[in-house]
């Protein structure tokens, strides 16, 4: 039996059959970086502190009772197996991939129009998008260049409005079409702060063609040849020239463009990457 995400765990458990257990990423690890990144104080700090042990032994209990765990990224699993004191072999890493027939190629510039996708419902992707806006966007615009912050996504209200009141931020909140609401973006960005796994996002930008620009956590789990093709940053002085960089230089994005779909295509199809899980899968439930 496959369940999906913890949550599933107990139910599945229960019925006394062979479980693989797809945990997509280490909850403990996004709750802990919580904690230690942003400034979440008081009571909300006190539950992420007492939820995160909570999460770790469960987490820990989950993988031992599994025949096996699968999670996105080795960085992940070296935090469970060193954390939640786990053995190796429990552990299998697949990535997620992304739908390349639905996130056609998209590149169309028109020089002004950053990009974050990414649910705002999620405290790391809203924590993200402020901190973009605030701290990145009027280092752009320091010139007058009215470059404008397009925020693509599921969104409650009270947030859309927080960050529609920041100058040139561009709220959608949900859309049919993602490619559609790309077009025109120069730059895309991953500033995530807190988190763990792959962000599905990243592995979009380079389906949708789009040059990106991301912190050191919005990289984490993607394999290395991509570093050549990205921007890593991860201060609003960094994010500015690299942006700033892209848009200046048109042969840069393009290759940055083809380059990263090309390496999309080639190791984070759903098809490169179910084939593996579905091995697993059979071995384990034998």
């Amino acid at each position: 039996m496959l369940a999906h995400l913890v949550r599933m765990g107990d139910q599945a458990l229960s019925l006394s059959l062979p479980v693989v257990t797809e945990m997509t990423d280490a909850i403990s690890l996004n709750y802990k970086r919580v904690l230690s990144t942003t400034d979440v104080t008081g009571l909300r700090a006190t539950i992420y502190r007492f939820e995160y042990f909570r999460l770790l032994r469960y987490e820990s209990y989950l993988i031992n009772r599994s025949k096996s765990s699968i999670v996105v990224s080795e960085i992940d699993k070296q935090y469970l197996v060193t954390n939640a004191e786990v053995s190796d072999s429990k552990i299998s890493v697949f990535s997620n991939g992304v739908g390349l027939n639905s996130l056609k190629y998209c590149y169309q510039p028109d020089g002004k129009t950053i990009l974050f996708i990414g649910n705002m419902f999620s405290l790391q992707n809203f924590d993200a998008a402020l901190w973009f806006a605030k701290k990145v966007l009027p280092l752009l615009n320091q010139d007058e260049n009215h470059y404008i912050f397009r925020v693509l996504g599921k969104i409650r209200d009270s947030d859309r409005s927080v960050l529609s009141k920041i100058a040139n931020v561009e709220v959608t909140g949900l859309v049919d079409s993602v490619p559609l609401a790309s077009v025109g973006a120069v730059v895309a960005v991953c500033p995530i702060r807190i988190g763990a796994g792959i962000q599905n996002k990243v592995l979009e930008y380079f389906a949708l063609g789009i040059p990106c620009c991301l912190t050191r956590f919005g990289f984490e789990g993607i394999i290395p040849e991509f570093e050549d093709f990205v921007m890593l940053c991860d201060t609003p002085d960094e994010y500015a020239d690299a942006i700033q960089s892209i848009i200046s230089d048109t042969k840069l994005a393009q290759k940055m463009s083809l380059e990263a779909r090309k390496l999309v295509e080639r190791h984070y199809s759903w098809d490169a990457q179910l084939s593996g899980v579905e091995r697993l899968f059979q071995k384990k439930s034998c």
